[in-house]
């Protein structure tokens, strides 16, 4: 049996315990009509040269908890790291191995999910293109954002705009000797669970302090690509100011008081 077929019984419950303090950055309930989405993912991509590294950091409007899932292109990257950002850990739901994610690879013509760090530490197989990451807000700290460790290549801040939102986590992918297949693209959106262990979701508090899900569908997606080569030079001009990203203001409208 396949690491999905048997981790599927690990379904999104409810939050249990206290709900930690938030900011007016907070993913908060819509009062007003509208249509879905409802939420939004965004993401910034970066590079260090030096070490031929991206860094893809995932910032939705800040959850109680939520799951993201990201499609990359295994043929020019591969996955070689991962951490979460300020305030962030492993959901509090699932058991401490299965907490963090996982990363889709093939073996054998299998297609099974393994998790994330027992991937980064020995792969099970060919990674696919395709990695779920899970997190929770601790209440004892407070949501903020993780630098840029190079030139901004490029920025996707969803349904927002650019400074706004949480920084949940962190993926860095080793880019490959592929030359002729074009630029790297990363596509950061809420699966159905076809991919993934569950549907991806987002977490949040409506005006009465009661904790919410924002489904899979109702998540607005985000792409990032890397630049070619020969416009790297621009993208680190047009960076300086981007490296200053501060959250400004939730994508959603924010919790009164």
């Amino acid at each position: 049996m396949s690491m999905k077929s048997v981790l599927a019984v690990l379904v999104c419950g409810a939050f249990v315990g206290a709900v930690p303090s938030l900011s007016q950055a907070a993913l908060a309930r819509k009062k007003v009509g509208g249509t879905a989405p409802l939420a939004s993912y965004s993401a910034t991509l970066s590079s260090n040269s030096v070490i031929r590294q991206q860094q893809l950091i995932c910032d939705p409007p800040e959850p109680l908890r939520g799951s993201t899932s990201v499609e990359y292109e295994p043929d020019k990257v591969t996955l070689s790291g991962f951490d979460y950002g300020p305030g962030y850990g492993p959901s509090i739901l699932q058991s401490e191995e299965f907490a963090d994610g996982f990363v889709e690879v093939v073996s054998n013509n299998e297609v099974f999910l393994q998790p994330i760090n027992a991937f980064l530490q020995r792969p099970d197989g060919r990674e696919t293109g395709y990695v779920q990451v899970y997190y929770s807000l601790n209440r004892e700290q407070q949501a903020g954002q993780i630098a840029p460790f190079g030139p901004i290549l490029d920025e996707d801040p969803g349904l927002g705009d650019p400074g706004e939102g949480v920084d949940t986590h962190q993926l860095l992918f080793n880019v490959l000797d592929t030359p002729g297949l074009g630029p790297a693209t990363y596509h950061v959106y809420g699966d159905r669970g076809g991919r993934g262990i569950d549907p991806d979701f987002l977490e949040g508090l409506d005006d009465a302090g009661n904790s919410f899900i924002v489904p899979f569908d109702q998540i607005h997606d985000a792409t990032v690509t890397a630049p070619e080569p020969s416009a790297l030079a621009l993208a680190g001009l047009a960076s300086l100011g981007l490296l200053r990203r501060r959250r400004l203001n939730s994508v959603l409208e924010p919790k009164r008081i």
